[in-house]
């Protein structure tokens, strides 16, 4: 026995694929589409009602705001996604000054 493996040989291309053949998907989806401003504000407004502490409290913005989003056509989000948003904005405002009058808690 040689001590060759056999299979496909290291360094060679396989024909009839070029460089310009291959495509590559990068960053978002085709046609997703970011939260609105009103998206945003309705998410504040539930989140300064519902006082969101633990996962059930998050559950509880996501029942909400997927009520929301079905009612106005927009994409529904899972509690994980609208707890990441409500961090960034909360963030954005820190760093910014601006203070939410939505968000008095």
């Amino acid at each position: 026995m040689s001590g060759k493996v056999s299979g496909k040989v290291r360094g060679k291309k396989p024909e009839g694929n070029d460089v310009t053949d291959i495509k590559v998907r990068r960053g978002r989806p085709a046609g997703a589409t970011n939260y609105s401003e009103a998206d945003t504000w309705a998410l504040l407004d539930i989140i300064s009602k519902e006082k969101p502490i633990g996962e059930l409290g998050w559950n509880r913005v996501e029942s909400a705001y997927n009520q929301y989003a079905c009612q106005h056509g927009r994409p529904l989000h899972t509690s994980v996604v609208l707890t990441n948003k409500f961090k960034m904005v909360s963030f954005f405002t820190e760093w910014t000054g601006i203070l939410l009058t939505a968000f008095s808690f």
